[in-house]
């Protein structure tokens, strides 16, 4: 995927508002091109939704609705053997776990039934006695202009980051943090047209980056047919002045810790049933599609790139075109949505190519957007009659035979479209999301899952969050609230089996929303600071379950308890709900002595050493570690 460009999502908002129930007034139409949310989309259309306030420190306001709040029912992995070529080997004792195939046994991935998500306001905690009451944390400060975030930077406010195993930030300028193995948190936020800014590297670094997602754009080095072949004369030939780019890219993310996963975008005109989109293909340029591919992996997959994923297609679920009366999507956005069988058989084309020359790089399907659906198969939720993704692709994907033509499935996962995810599924947010793709396509479980593009903004529209009497409430989004989501993101992830989660984007960018850990200067945002703690605690854990029936004792929380590595536990837990939501919990991780980490990985004092921990949360997550 090429820059994306921001509309105004104020519309889609409103869609997704009205398929919740919300009774409205009248809003303005609002047309957009793109594909929403990491990739626009709006839904242009007439809507309406009563706005009611509600007091709260984000001021957010709710639309009534009349849905009842998620139930508890776990994602049930399909036990089966997965195909040989999904399972890949660990390439160093520093890599990310590696995304393996799903083992024959299957478990249970649950949404805590007394589960919720708080509010945020990234917070330092009141003490009264062994409760703990969460409360606004200072903004991080921002770095001299210009200057590389170093660990110190970004633990400013007094922040240590203080990670599960008690490692903190490194001392001095521009030195790598004390980063855990097997992190399977990173980024999508790079395109291969141009070298990655050194300082755009090191903030990913600083924040404990597992993962670093690339786009290739095939259209940039071969737009001439046979350019890189036939006029080279030999099979693997790249023209160097358009290749070496993408080899100092990726050399530079690989010294820095990251695996990079290569997205293979941007396909050149004369491959292209339509110039200037993301496909379909010309039927007798699949060939040479496949062969791209080939090579791509036969250069990077060996040291020292070693890349072991490549994924093929961005959102490849985009429809080409949208009904009469629809604002048309930008033409470099529209993909496959409306040729599912070609996609298949063009997977069909791609896999035993690639397979057959490195077998050791597992090829990931999509990532598929999966949300604001159009047409008229859509569901009620998520989309309207001029969405932009097909619902039916993947399943018509499947019907094809396409599930056999890879080894990793991929989805992105938003927070805007969570109420309706929320509504069709059990969990909250991703999670939600996790459990109505298993529910509905039980034979993508035997293959691993990654979700490629995920996040929030620090400002722009209204974020819609369900509330715990199943009103949604619109919270407006601040840099605060951006940094209560990394936890909860990363929690969710584990949760829900997820072997890699990245956020999409690193820096703020004039043609997108404010998504970025900093601003469009490399200033650090406060998400950055919560994103490292979230990344230092949650990497290396395994799942254990949600919070045990009656750990709610007020309001409605969100938690999960996880085993570290080192054998000790963790749990995170915040309040469901918007600004002004608020929660008692009472955590026990066992006998033994225990820490209490705030949203920023900073201790908590003032709570018992010892026994059960109660704390009164917000929607900024706290961590509470066994000793």
């Amino acid at each position: 995927m090429s820059r994306l460009r921001f509309i105004s999502l104020v519309a889609l908002i409103v869609a997704i508002a009205s398929a919740c129930g919300a009774v409205a007034i009248s809003t303005p139409t609002v047309a957009a091109d793109l594909g929403s949310i990491g990739r626009g989309g709006v839904v242009p259309a007439q809507a309406t939704r009563a706005i009611v306030p509600v007091q709260g420190a984000q001021g957010a306001t709710t639309t009534t609705s009349n849905a009842a709040p998620p139930s508890a029912v776990p994602i049930t992995t399909v036990a089966s053997t997965p195909p040989p070529s999904a399972a890949m080997p660990t390439i160093g004792a520093t890599d990310p776990e590696p995304i393996v195939a799903a083992t024959a046994t299957a478990r249970s991935v649950a949404a805590p039934t007394t589960t919720a998500e708080t509010v945020v306001g990234a917070a330092t905690p009141q003490i009264s006695g062994s409760t703990a009451t969460i409360a606004a944390t200072t903004p991080v400060a921002a770095a001299p202009s210009g200057a590389v975030p170093t660990p110190a930077t970004i633990g400013a406010a007094g922040s240590s980051g203080t990670s599960a195993s008690g490692s903190g930030s490194t001392a001095g300028e521009g030195a790598l943090p004390d980063c855990p193995r097997g992190s399977r948190f990173g980024f999508y936020a790079w395109g291969g047209g141009s070298l990655i800014p050194t300082n755009e590297i090191a903030a990913a670094r600083q924040v404990c980056a597992g993962f670093a997602q690339v786009a290739v754009e095939w259209g940039q080095i071969e737009f001439a047919e046979g350019y890189n072949d036939a006029y080279f004369g030999k099979p693997a030939g790249f023209d160097s002045s358009r290749i070496a780019h993408y080899d100092s890219n990726l050399l530079s993310l690989v010294e820095a810790g990251m695996e990079p996963i290569l997205l293979i975008s941007g396909p050149p005109a004369w491959a292209l049933v339509t110039p200037e989109t993301q496909g379909p293909l010309l039927p007798d340029k699949v060939a040479k599609y496949a062969d791209f591919v080939k090579r791509i992996a036969q250069r990077y997959a060996t040291p020292p790139y070693n890349v072991r994923y490549i994924v093929l297609w961005p959102e490849p679920d985009h429809r080409g075109t949208l009904p009469s009366g629809c604002a048309n999507v930008s033409a470099t956005h529209r993909a496959w949505g409306d040729a599912p069988g070609d996609f298949a058989a063009m997977l069909r084309q791609v896999y035993p190519s690639v397979k057959a020359a490195r077998p050791n790089v597992s090829l990931i399907l999509g990532a598929l957007a999966y949300d604001n659906w159009g047409g008229a198969d859509r569901p009620t939720f998520n989309g309207g009659q001029c969405g932009t993704f097909n619902f039916k692709f993947l399943d018509d994907v499947i019907a094809a035979g396409g599930i056999d033509y890879f080894d990793v499935f991929a989805f992105n996962a938003y927070g805007v479209f969570a109420p309706g995810w929320e509504q069709n599924a059990s969990g909250y947010d991703t999670v939600a999301k996790a459990n109505f793709l298993a529910a509905k396509f039980p034979r993508l479980r035997e293959k691993p899952w990654v979700v490629l593009e995920a996040g929030i903004w620090s400002t722009g529209p209204e974020l819609p969050q369900r509330l715990p009497n199943g009103q949604i409430a619109y919270v407006a989004p601040t840099t605060t609230w951006q940094a209560s989501y990394p936890a909860k993101l990363f929690a969710r992830g584990v949760a829900s089996d997820l072997k890699a989660v990245l956020w999409y984007g690193l820096r703020d960018d004039e043609y997108d929303v404010a998504r970025g850990i900093a601003d469009g200067q490399m200033q650090p945002k406060p998400v950055m600071t919560a994103f490292r703690a979230a990344t230092l605690n949650l990497s290396g854990v395994t799942y254990l379950g949600g919070l045990p029936d009656g750990a709610t004792l007020s309001g409605t929380a969100e938690g999960y308890r996880f085993r570290r590595s080192d054998g000790g536990s963790i749990a995170v837990a915040w309040a469901i709900g918007d600004a002004a939501s608020t929660a008692r919990v009472t955590i026990d991780l066992g006998t033994g002595g225990h820490r209490v980490l705030d949203v920023n990985g900073d201790p908590i004092a003032g709570v018992a050493a010892t026994g059960p921990v109660t704390l009164d949360v917000t929607a900024a997550p706290v961590y509470v570690l066994s000793s």
